[in-house]
């Protein structure tokens, strides 16, 4: 299962913290869950309007399981955005028709599951635990000029 969710960043978090304390309570909607990508300062829209379809996508390769995780991610980004360029090329008047017909007519754009059943199984995506307690800490950094030592007592050549 794919869920895009595009909003705010308060909207987001707000929405992965009502999912956190949903298994924390032992009732979790859903059981296994990733963070891609989290966007931000995106001029428009992917997605105009809220819908969803329960749709079956049918393996067209087999995946190697050496396949790295940066290329899996890409990959299932790449058919997600090809999908929401497909769909806003549609005409609103025949967008339902479309959607009920994406298998068929657009199944290269379509994730498999053997795909995210590969990106789940990454440990390098963060869990939704993981995600809001990285959020959440404090960020610290070491620049490299308090590495130095000496201190350089000239940075810039002078010309006299």
């Amino acid at each position: 299962m794919i869920h895009i969710l595009e909003s705010s960043e308060d909207a987001l978090v707000a929405y992965l913290k009502e999912l956190r304390s949903m298994t924390q309570q032992g009732e979790p909607k859903v059981l296994e869950a990733r963070v891609l990508l989290m966007s931000h300062d995106i001029p428009e829209r992917l997605f105009e309007a809220w819908s969803f379809r329960s749709i079956v996508a049918s393996s067209r390769e087999q995946l190697d399981s050496s396949l790295s995780q940066k290329k899996a991610a890409t990959g299932c980004l790449s058919q997600l955005l090809g999908l929401a360029v497909h769909l806003r090329k549609t005409p609103k008047a025949n967008l339902k028709n479309a959607m009920d017909l994406l298998s068929e007519r657009v199944p290269e754009l379509l994730p498999s599951e053997d795909l995210l059943t590969l990106l789940l199984q990454h440990e390098t995506y963060l869990s939704v635990e993981d995600f809001l307690s990285l959020y959440y800490s404090e960020l610290s950094f070491v620049e490299d000029s308090e590495l130095v030592w000496p201190l350089p007592s000239h940075v810039f050549p002078y010309n006299n």
